[in-house]
């Protein structure tokens, strides 16, 4: 074993995530925060199977509430077969309160009539509203530069999280007016890759693994099988902070 030299502690990143890497679990809701819709497995088949859909409440919050919000808005809307614009409406006025129904009832005054495309039209107005400004790029940035592996953080975690992250990008308002797409697999990679320890990045390339050529999970297996081995042990001396590391 060898004993590093002392660990340089580096300060916040420069760029603010919109949503970070590190961040709470969701929390099961109660059941004065959410509503149970009863949907069928074949829209609009009364005699299907059914299945519940459970959308909580949103007054205000957080980018990442919202996207939740809308995602399981969506799952309820195809699940109940609501096919036109007006009931899409009353549909979500039901769940949305406090200001942010607010918001959505003035700018719905604005996009009359009350068409799917227009429904649609106020939820990306209700989207730029709750997202800062630049989030997309902000958010592209932070993931591409500023994105590490938390000490504690498993492998299997860091890499959801990392793609989990990278899925919330078409959920992002644009600022061009187009689509924000989410980036390919070996975009991803990098990002994962390029958020490891240092050390561990120098065992990647010493053990001849390539992870371009591999798919996201045969990276994950493999950092599974091996990065334990990597993890230096951490200890204070002082006011200093020290990492034993396994020679290998």
């Amino acid at each position: 074993m060898k004993i590093a030299k002392k660990v340089k502690i580096h300060g916040p990143p420069m760029i603010n995530p919109v949503i970070p890497l590190d961040r709470p679990d969701r929390k099961e809701l109660e059941k004065r925060e959410h509503i149970a819709f009863k949907c069928h497995n074949t829209p609009g088949e009364m005699t299907s199977p059914t299945y519940k859909v459970h959308i909580p409440y949103f007054g205000s919050g957080l980018p990442e509430e919202w996207i939740v919000f809308t995602n399981q808005l969506a799952k309820g809307i195809h699940g109940q077969d609501i096919t036109i614009g007006p009931g899409r409406f009353d549909y979500i006025l039901r769940l949305l309160t406090g200001d942010a129904k607010a918001t959505f009832e003035h700018k719905a005054r604005d996009i009359t009539p009350h068409k799917v495309a227009n429904f649609d039209t106020a939820l990306k107005a209700m989207t730029k509203n709750i997202f800062p400004t630049h989030a997309y790029y902000e958010q592209k940035c932070y993931l591409g530069r500023y994105l590490k592996k938390l000490t504690d953080m498993k492998v299997r975690k860091l890499v959801f999280s990392a793609v989990e992250l990278n899925s919330f990008f078409v959920h992002f308002p644009s600022e061009i007016g187009e689509n924000c797409e989410s980036l390919q697999d070996d975009e991803v990679k990098e990002i994962i890759y390029h958020s490891l320890p240092s050390s561990w990045r120098k065992q990647i390339i010493l053990q001849g693994f390539n992870y371009v050529e591999q798919t996201i999970d045969s990276m994950v297996n493999f950092l599974k099988e091996r990065a334990e081995n990597w993890e230096p042990i951490s200890f204070r001396r002082g006011r200093d902070i020290y990492l034993l590391y396994r020679v290998v």
